[in-house]
């Protein structure tokens, strides 16, 4: 029918009580704010999905925030998280459990389903961004990048300054959110910036500044937050990849088929963490910055990952007139090195997929009988 409503399940899996003490105070009051789930409920059919530990369902069905998301969507809560299975497996794991699970109730029920992370924050009008893409493009889905990491405990007393009690909402345009974040990276995230000394001991994502408070990214991997799953008829495993890790090759979903959000102002996820989570040393000495990014891609990225980095550049934008241009200019060539090299190790990969298996026998033959004749 013409007027039937487009379905989305909104995914979230959380547990444990810093978790849901952030998703619930902080990240469902982003999910609130007007041009988020009022907006949304409005014109589509909405299913909001809660996969979580068994000890954790009180905390949540008796907290403000639960209690006013329903009266906006349908909130349907999972308590599939055992204490057995989370002693069995690591969080990771635990995740791609409740993720396969997820997704699989939402291609049976032929959603689109939007998988949003317990610790991300999103700006008002994300949603609506989000939403009206997948129903006005061709697109079967959406990947974002999302500025990493920012500190709770700094930026929570400024969430709270914009917190609107009757409304259970916390409301910033992408502008004000960006701009805030900016001020407080946890060092995991300073360190990113291509200006510092140091390399970051995971570069799955580089920063460039842009202003006072806006950023130039470079990301290996891209988050998906919708998908499509409603001619989606693959078989999900009952632990499925990170969602970043190839779950879209996995799945079928062709390149042209997705669409890159490579401008803040479009859609905006913010990751917060706690300071304690990231304690450790974040970065490390190299002899070549650029040597270090590719030698660390081809041990943690995939050829999918590689082409991201390369291809996009993702602007974080705040209030402030910014000539990106000139800014991706810059990263163009301070990146030379990095593309120089995926190509020659590309290439080289490609000549010895094309030498014919007895030749490589041969040569291996030759310079093991030689070796084992030099004694």
């Amino acid at each position: 029918m013409k007027d039937e409503k487009i379905k989305f399940s909104i995914i979230n899996i959380v547990w444990g009580n810093d978790y849901l003490d952030l998703f619930l105070n902080i990240i469902i009051p982003s999910y609130l704010s007007k041009n988020n789930i009022p907006f949304c409920s409005k014109i589509y059919d909405i299913q909001f999905n809660i996969y979580t530990a068994i000890e954790d369902v009180i905390k949540i069905k008796s907290h403000k925030s639960y209690l006013k998301l329903q009266e906006f969507v349908v909130i349907n809560v999972f308590p599939i998280i055992t204490s057995n299975l989370l002693k069995e497996n690591n969080k990771y794991s635990v995740k791609g459990f409740c993720q396969s699970a997820a997704l699989k109730k939402a291609a049976a029920e032929h959603t689109i389903a939007l998988l949003f992370n317990p610790d991300t924050i999103i700006s008002d009008g994300s949603l609506k961004n989000c939403c009206l893409i997948m129903e006005k493009s061709k697109k079967k889905s959406i990947v974002i990048a999302e500025l990493a990491r920012v500190e709770i405990e700094s930026i929570t007393p400024h969430l709270k300054a914009v917190f609107n009690s009757y409304e259970n909402s916390i409301s910033l345009s992408s502008r004000e959110l960006v701009a805030l974040s900016v001020q407080h990276l946890l060092p995991i995230g300073k360190v990113a910036f291509w200006e510092y000394n140091l390399l970051s001991t995971w570069p799955s994502f580089l920063y460039w500044k842009a202003g006072k408070n806006s950023i130039l990214a470079k990301f290996f991997h891209l988050h998906p937050l919708a998908i499509d799953l409603r001619e989606v008829n693959i078989s999900l495993p009952e632990t499925i990849m990170p969602d970043d890790g190839g779950l879209l090759e996995f799945l079928g979903i062709e390149e042209d088929k997705i669409h890159v959000v490579t401008d803040s102002d479009s859609i905006l996820g913010i990751e917060l963490s706690r300071k304690a989570l990231f304690s450790a040393d974040v970065s490390r000495q190299v002899f070549s910055k650029s040597w270090g990014v590719i030698k660390w891609s081809y041990s943690y990225a995939l050829p999918s990952h590689q082409k991201n980095l390369l291809k996009f550049n993702i602007r974080f934008q705040s209030n402030e007139n910014i000539n990106w241009k000139k800014i991706e200019t810059k990263v163009f060539w301070n990146l030379f090195f990095v593309r120089q090299g995926m190509f020659i190790i590309e290439l080289s990969k490609t000549i010895r997929r094309m030498i014919p298996k007895k030749i490589k026998s041969w040569i291996k033959n030759k310079l093991f009988s030689e070796k084992k004749l030099l004694g």
